[in-house]
């Protein structure tokens, strides 16, 4: 999930399309424990899908040690989760992933590297730059912005209404509520994060052989970023998928229409037989793979066409159309249909329309 400008406060419907650029924590007990292989487990979170979520985290618990895939967005949270950990084994941690480089994904690291000491961070080479780099300037940004942002969440559920002017719904409610709480927790917590970067990078694939297990770190491409790892068990036919696979549909700001299509139809090359995004449900085949990838493409069809028939890229946006997808991702819940316009179509639209130029 991308985590640009969250706290920036300019108009309404800007600050909505940058608000949703960011995960944060909420209670850190809102999470299940799923065991989807024998050793193989995953957190997932519970809180209700809005304007902010924590990320899915796996557990790879091996003859000898244990891989983690991904962290929470807060020190907190994060803590809850090794605690969870610890509850199920005693073997050390030696390798943490982060799949790329959104706080969501990879804020905790410092929690694990105090808990694991002799841990070793694995992540693309470019999600590493883009670690030291491109979130410490989001992170300023939120910070900067977050007492404004709070205050203006608080008085539109004081008020009922949606930031655009519209009366809440109750799906809305709740993630309002959720995000005030998400906000001021995360504020509170920046100024006790040490910045934690990969110790181990790697550019297209590296093999861990952990014991009678194997697991594969593979970058099938450019999706949510530039740096985008998959963690893949191929005995098992797990892949824990990070952002390129969210459910209902992905959160696409900064993203890469193009490699995204073409990461999503690697996944499905892998025949996986579980996929663990990095928000939303275990997927047990590939139905949400497959409605993505159709998104995706009818996106960039609909770019390339307007491009070429001279259409303005302002023209494009205001006409571009998602119907049946909509339908299908959305229903008739009100919150979700409008994470789909601000969150996926408007982000991914510009990039299909710019060939990728806007992503990171």
């Amino acid at each position: 999930m991308t985590m640009t400008g969250f706290f920036r406060l300019v108009v309404p419907v800007a600050l909505l399309l940058d608000i949703m650029n960011v995960s944060a924590a909420v209670a850190a007990t809102d999470f299940t424990l799923q065991t989807l292989s024998p050793g193989v487990h995953a957190v997932m979170r519970t809180e209700p899908l809005g304007l902010a979520n924590h990320a899915n985290t796996v557990f790879i618990i091996n003859d000898s040690d244990v891989v983690v895939v991904d962290t929470q967005f807060t020190l907190a949270a994060t803590r809850e989760v090794v605690a969870a950990l610890k509850k199920l084994t005693d073997k050390p941690v030696s390798y943490l992933v982060n799949t790329h480089w959104h706080d969501d994904h990879t804020f905790g690291n410092q929690v694990w590297k105090e808990a694991y000491p002799g841990l070793e961070i694995i992540s693309h080479e470019r999600t590493r730059s883009d670690m030291a780099t491109t979130a410490v300037e989001n992170r300023q940004q939120q910070v900067d912005g977050g007492p404004e942002a709070i205050a203006r969440f608080e008085g539109a559920v004081t008020a009922g209404k949606a930031l655009d002017g519209s009366t809440m719904s109750p799906e809305e409610l709740a993630a309002y509520e959720s995000t005030i709480k998400l906000a001021r927790t995360y504020v509170a917590e920046v100024p006790g994060f040490t910045l934690t970067l990969p110790t181990i990078t790697f550019s297209d694939r590296m093999v861990l052989q952990r014991g009678g297990r194997t697991i594969e770190i593979r970058h099938l491409g450019d999706g949510v970023t530039r740096g985008d790892a998959v963690v893949w068990l191929p005995a098992e036919k797990i892949l824990v998928a990070g952002d390129l696979v969210n459910d209902p549909f992905p959160f696409t700001y900064g993203g890469h229409v193009t490699g995204w299509v073409a990461s999503l139809e690697a996944i499905r090359a892998l025949a996986p037989s579980i996929i663990v995004p990095g928000h939303g449900p275990v997927q047990r085949d590939m139905a949400l793979v497959d409605r993505l990838t159709a998104a995706f493409s009818t996106l960039r069809t609909q770019a390339q066409a307007d491009r070429t028939n001279g259409t303005s890229e302002e023209d494009f946006l205001k006409s571009v159309a998602l119907g049946s997808q909509q339908a299908t991702m959305v229903g008739d819940n009100k919150m979700l249909a409008f994470l789909f316009r601000s969150y996926f179509v408007g982000p991914a639209a510009t990039s299909a329309y710019r060939g990728d130029d806007t992503g990171r």
